[in-house]
C-alpha cells in the first residue's frame, strides 16, 4: 500500500517499528538496510542514508559493500570526518583485534591521511596498525613486504611531512 502510494516516510516508519520489535539479527539487518536504501533512493536524504548505513555497519562490520556505501556517501557529502568518527566509535567499542577491525583501522588511517590531511590523527592510527603488526609477527617486522614495515614507512613519511610543513610556516 505504502509503495503503491509512494508514501516513503510512512514505509520508513513501519520498518522502524518492526526494527524496534525484531530480535532476530538477520531481520534487524534486513530492515536496517531497507531503511537506508529508502532514505537514499526514495527520500533522497543522503545524510539520513549515511546514518542508517552507519547502523548497518555496526551490525555487520565485515560487509565490505556497506563500507563501500559509507565511503561513497562520505565522498558525496564531504563527510569524511563523520565516517572516521563512525569507524573510531566502532573501534573504541570493539577493539582493534581481528582482521575486520584491522581493516577498519587501516581505512581510518587512510581517511585521516589522504581525505582529511590530519597528520596527527593519521599518525596515531598508523602507529596503532604498526603495534598490531608487531604483535602479530614480531619476527617479520624487518621484512620489507610486511605490513608493519609498510605502515612504519607511512608513519615516518607523515612525520617528515609534518616537519616540512613546520619549516614552510616559519
Amino acid at each position: 500500500v505504502y509503495v503503491a502510494r509512494h508514501d516513503w516516510p510512512s514505509l520508513v516508519r513501519i520498518y522502524q517499528i518492526r526494527l524496534e520489535a525484531a530480535d532476530d539479527h538477520r531481520l534487524r539487518l534486513s530492515l536496517t538496510k531497507r531503511i537506508a536504501r529508502l532514505y537514499e533512493e526514495q527520500l533522497e536524504d543522503l545524510e539520513g542514508a549515511f546514518t542508517w548505513y552507519a547502523r548497518v555497519f555496526r551490525e555487520e562490520p565485515g560487509d565490505r559493500a556497506i563500507r563501500d556505501q559509507l565511503a561513497r556517501l562520505a565522498g558525496i557529502l564531504d563527510g569524511w570526518s563523520k565516517l572516521a568518527d563512525v569507524y573510531e566509535a566502532y573501534l573504541s567499542d570493539e577493539g582493534i583485534e581481528g582482521a575486520v577491525n584491522t581493516e577498519v583501522l587501516r581505512t581510518v588511517a587512510g581517511i585521516y591521511h589522504t581525505r582529511l590531511e590530519d597528520i596527527d590523527r593519521a599518525k596515531g592510527a598508523y602507529e596503532r596498525l604498526l603495534d598490531i603488526s608487531e604483535l602479530l609477527a614480531p619476527s617479520r617486522v624487518e621484512d620489507p613486504d610486511h605490513v608493519g614495515t609498510v605502515v612504519h614507512r607511512h608513519v615516518r613519511a607523515m612525520v617528515d611531512r609534518r616537519l616540512e610543513v613546520r619549516v614552510d610556516v616559519s
